[in-house]
């Protein structure tokens, strides 16, 4: 827990809970929360524990998850597009990585860094198959911030799938642009 009672107020509200909700959820009365918020009355040890199990377990409900934080809009690269064509789709969109999928799996990933040595090395023409990267990890739609956390220090996309079908892609910058709503 580690609440603070004055807190309350702020909390249920940080939630989007109403008294009524709460108290429900707690097994108080609402009036009782409405007491405690205006500082009318000190609540018994019990009561305020329930009260704070509650509000522990709306946050966890409410915690960002992967389908929260995604991008919807998959810009992608195919295996057989040429290292040219994906540098323009990159340009276009300023994105600086993509996925590479065929047939609806996400088969490589295609990043600045790669396209940089591809065309240090001079391909250019050549299809993006020969310098992706292999396939990026795959999370479920529910997986929680700390998961993706791990995985985008060492990754720079994660694909979000469900059932087999690819419904988003998060990057560093979409997990940091969440942070800040």
């Amino acid at each position: 827990m580690g609440y603070e009672i004055e807190e309350l107020r702020q909390l249920r509200r940080g939630l989007g809970l109403s008294q009524t909700e709460l108290a429900r959820s707690a097994g108080v009365s609402q009036s009782l929360i409405a007491k405690i918020e205006s500082g009318a009355i000190d609540p018994t040890y019990s009561k305020v524990r329930r009260i704070f199990a509650a509000i522990d377990l709306a946050s966890k409900r409410r915690r960002l998850a992967a389908s929260d934080i995604m991008t919807r809009r998959i810009i992608s690269c195919t295996p057989d597009d040429m290292v040219k064509e994906a540098i323009q789709k990159m340009r276009k969109h300023g994105i600086s990585q993509m996925p590479a999928i065929d047939q609806g799996t996400c088969v490589g990933l295609i990043s600045e860094k790669i396209l940089l040595a591809g065309v240090a090395s001079g391909k250019l023409n050549v299809p993006v198959r020969g310098i992706m990267s292999p396939g990026a990890p795959i999370v479920p739609p529910d997986a929680g911030v700390d998961m993706l956390v791990g995985l985008l220090t060492f990754y720079q996309l994660i694909v979000v799938a469900e059932k087999g079908a690819i419904r988003g892609v998060i990057t560093r910058s979409d997990l940091l642009r969440s942070a800040y709503r």
